[in-house]
């Protein structure tokens, strides 16, 4: 970790997962900095708005430059998408009803950096998924057009929040049906899914010229934060 005139600057970098995304450049990420040990009570940096560059640094957006203490230690906690409504690190809202945008709703977050002082060598952020990712395969067996195919889900709650600090996921609300996005040719479709318990086997439905069809996916028990699907 390094600091310059314009505040600290993280390079970002990821742990291996079920299922991996890269930050896009001007990608929005949200970093707190507090006392090394110690809670949100203790922040000196709340909820500062950092922006990916396209060679893997976050650089901080005008007035939201974080500066490591003189003296002491501290930790870090970043997390993406960012939210310039949050004012509780504990308390993020999810709402996965609109999944026209997964990449909006796809939440990650990064506590590695802990303990860290103005000597510190450079440290990367290590995010981690805190939801689960859906992707159906979608093929024609008479080889025709796909496109305009529609799929959903029902009986899944949607709503929640988690804690950054440690990644709990507490869901909200009624489970309720939403549908999967569905790139232009028709030929997958995708879903961010809350962690949640299932009552019996995950299924989706298809529609397309005025046909359906439910698909059962033989994901049963639970859906597991971090999965893909």
């Amino acid at each position: 970790m390094t600091t310059t005139a314009n505040g600290t600057e993280v390079k970002a970098s990821y742990l291996p997962q079920l299922f991996s995304q890269e930050f896009q450049a001007n990608d929005e990420v949200g970093i707190y900095m507090m006392n090394a040990g110690s809670g949100i009570e203790a922040a000196t940096a709340q909820n500062k708005k950092y922006i990916a560059q396209t060679n893997g640094t976050l650089t901080a957006a005008p007035g939201n430059g974080i500066y490591l203490p003189e003296s002491g230690n501290v930790d870090f906690i970043a997390y993406y998408p960012y939210s310039k409504a949050i004012s509780n690190h504990t308390n993020y809202p999810i709402d996965l009803s609109n999944q026209t945008k997964q990449n909006a709703i796809d939440l990650m977050t990064a506590v590695n950096l802990t303990n860290r002082e103005l000597g510190s060598t450079q440290g990367n952020l290590q995010f981690k998924h805190l939801l689960a990712k859906l992707v159906l395969n979608l093929k024609s067996t008479s080889g025709s057009s796909l496109k305009g195919i529609k799929a959903s889900i029902s009986g899944l709650k949607v709503k929640g929040t988690a804690n950054l600090s440690d990644g709990k996921i507490t869901s909200s609300g009624e489970a309720t049906t939403f549908s999967l996005f569905i790139n232009e040719e028709g030929t997958q479709a995708e879903a961010i899914l809350l962690p949640q318990d299932l009552s019996g086997n995950l299924k989706i439905k298809l529609e397309l010229n005025g046909q359906s069809k439910e698909i059962d996916t033989q994901i049963s028990s639970s859906i597991e934060q971090g999965n893909k699907y």
